[in-house]
């Protein structure tokens, strides 16, 4: 997909994936990027792996100069990125057959 420009994170405990996100840049001068496939493994979700991988990413994203990031957000994640920063934008839309919001954050330097 966009493996060749994108940055990839990922949680690690003993060498075990716990959870993964990738940041793919959507514009020629790299200031706006898409917060995509982010997952944790079920049993380990509730404990903080999430919101540890996107602050790594805030944190990389600033670190490059970043100005924005955007994801598409599933119905039930909204809440997660609403309290990691992220706000709302534009009309809910069908993305793999369920409900996505439009999210963003713009990050200060």
């Amino acid at each position: 997909m966009h493996d060749s420009a994108a940055w990839h994170f990922i949680g690690l405990d003993n060498n075990i994936v716990l959870g993964c996100v990738v940041l793919v840049p959507i514009n020629p001068e790299k200031t706006v990027a898409q917060l995509m496939q982010m997952a944790v493994d079920t049993n380990q979700q509730g404990k903080g792996i999430g919101k540890l991988l996107v602050n790594a990413l805030i944190a990389f994203a600033k670190a490059k100069g970043l100005i924005e990031i955007i994801c598409h957000a599933r119905e039930n994640a909204v809440p997660f990125y609403l309290g990691l920063g992220f706000e709302i934008y534009d009309d809910p839309f069908i993305e793999v057959g369920m409900q996505h919001y439009h999210m963003k954050i713009i990050l200060d330097h």
